[in-house]
C-alpha cells in the first residue's frame, strides 16, 4: 500500500501480484454534452487467471454515452487465446463506474463467444458503482446465462454498490435501462450485505450520492468487509 506504490506503473503493480500485462487500452466515447470520454482498461494473465478490467471515468453524471466496440479486437487478439488451452482458467471481468457498464457489455460478448459450460474455465464478474446498462431483454438473457453457469459452479457475479452511490441510479429505469447480477450492498460500517431483495435507500444529502461513488472509499470499505 501507500502513495508511492499507487504511483507505480500498472505493469509493475500487477507483476507484484503475479500477473503479466498483455494489453493496456483506452475505450473512447462521447458524453451526452459532446465531451470526449476516455475509459482505460487492461488485459492481464497469471498461471490461473485471465483479467479484463475497466477503470471508471471522472465524468459519470451525463451517461448518454456513445460506447464504441474498440475493445472487441483486443478481446479476440489478446484475451481469447489465453482461454484456448486445456488448463482451467478463471476469467475475471471487472470495472468501476462507467467501466462497470463497459465490463457488462464485454461479459455479454464473451458469454456469446465461449461455451463456458463445456469449457474447463469459470467466470468471476464484479462491478463497483456501475450505472444501469441494457434493457429488460438484455438483463434477462445475461442473468439467465449467469444463473445457468452458477448452477454448474462455474460463475459468480456481484454488483457492489456503496450505500448511497448515485451512479447506479442512472440512467433512470423509466428510460428502460436495468441492472443485472445480484446487488451486494457495501455499508458505511464496512459490512457487505447480499440478498436478492436488497434495495438502495435515499441519501439525506445530495453530496452523499457523489461522495459514496469515490473508488478510494470503496477500496477502504471492501478491506474492512474482508
Amino acid at each position: 500500500g501507500g502513495v508511492e506504490q499507487a504511483r507505480a506503473p500498472l505493469t509493475e503493480l500487477l507483476a507484484k501480484l503475479g500477473f503479466t500485462v498483455d494489453r493496456i487500452f483506452s475505450h473512447h466515447g462521447i458524453l451526452g454534452d459532446g465531451e470526449a470520454n476516455d475509459t482505460q482498461g487492461f488485459i492481464a494473465h497469471s498461471e490461473h487467471d485471465v483479467v479484463l478490467a475497466y477503470r471508471g471515468t471522472e465524468n459519470v453524471w451525463d451517461l448518454v454515452t456513445d460506447l464504441t466496440t474498440d475493445h472487441v479486437p483486443f478481446i479476440h487478439e489478446v484475451l481469447l487465446p489465453q482461454l484456448q488451452g486445456p488448463h482451467p482458467k478463471r476469467l475475471v471481468i471487472a470495472g468501476h463506474s462507467l467501466g462497470g457498464a463497459i465490463a457488462t457489455g464485454a461479459l455479454a460478448y464473451l458469454l456469446q463467444s465461449i461455451d463456458f459450460a463445456a469449457s474447463p474455465h469459470n467466470v468471476l464478474f464484479v462491478t463497483i458503482g456501475q450505472p444501469r446498462f441494457g434493457n429488460q431483454h438484455f438483463r434477462q438473457w445475461v442473468d439467465s446465462e449467469l444463473g445457468r453457469l452458477r448452477k454448474l459452479g462455474k460463475c459468480y457475479a456481484a454488483r457492489i454498490v456503496h450505500d448511497h452511490d448515485g451512479v447506479p441510479l442512472v440512467p433512470p429505469k423509466h428510460m428502460s435501462y436495468e441492472h443485472m447480477a445480484d446487488l451486494h450492498l457495501l455499508t458505511e460500517a464496512g459490512d457487505l450485505l447480499v440478498s436478492p431483495g436488497l434495495r438502495l435507500g435515499r441519501a439525506e444529502r445530495l453530496s452523499e450520492y457523489i461522495q459514496d461513488h469515490n473508488p478510494t472509499l470503496y477500496l477502504q470499505l471492501l478491506r474492512s468487509a474482508m
